[in-house]
């Protein structure tokens, strides 16, 4: 596999490794990293699936149902034990990957699951103004935003989010690119001690 997908699976197990000695009970890993041939194998599988990436696992915890584990394991994310990532419920098994942002999805025949919902929706404010004696609802309308101030700090921060960004997306997708930086960054020490 690419190096870059094996430093993910070494952070997965990692992952899986705190889990396991948390809730005190073996875990299996049904599925791990899929390389892309094998994944499109998979009847439904994305061919963006974090499992190519080394970053996800289809686990079974012995002794718990898989709402359990789905359940606990959104409990453990939602207090920041374990990394932000994707979680999905199913009949035999719960998918868990290590994403960096939070998705959630329900494929089991159980509706009762319960997860810890991060994402706040803001409804607009709605006013009632009577118009000869009928009730008209209107939305109020949107606060002007003030002028952002472009400082030095701001524009360094918005430099730093777009190489983070471009970072992760490197790191993720490119994994040729990646594993040749890592090499060349691996022979820099010798480089430098041909000069002496």
């Amino acid at each position: 596999m690419p190096m870059t997908v094996e430093l993910n699976v070494q952070r997965l197990a990692e992952e899986l490794q705190y889990i396991r000695d948390f809730i005190q009970r073996p875990i299996t890993i049904n599925s791990g990293y899929r390389c892309e041939s094998y994944n499109s194998t998979i009847p439904g599988s994305s061919s963006r699936s974090q499992h190519v990436l080394g970053k996800a696992a289809d686990i079974v915890v012995s002794g718990m149902s898989s709402t359990e584990v789905f359940e606990e394991l959104d409990e453990l994310q939602h207090k920041g034990k374990i990394h932000t990532g994707g979680m999905g419920l199913y009949d035999n098994f719960v998918h868990y990957d290590i994403r960096g942002y939070r998705k959630r999805w329900n494929y089991s025949s159980s509706s009762n699951v319960s997860y810890y919902n991060s994402t706040v929706i803001e409804k607009p404010v709605v006013m009632e103004t009577k118009q000869k004696g009928t009730k008209k609802t209107t939305l109020s309308k949107p606060k002007q935003l003030k002028k952002p101030v472009y400082s030095t700090r701001n524009v360094l921060s918005a430099v730093g989010v777009l190489f983070s960004t471009s970072f992760v997306y490197i790191y993720n997708y490119q994994s040729a690119f990646m594993d040749m930086l890592i090499q060349k960054l691996r022979n820099f020490p010798e480089w430098i001690q041909s000069f002496f």
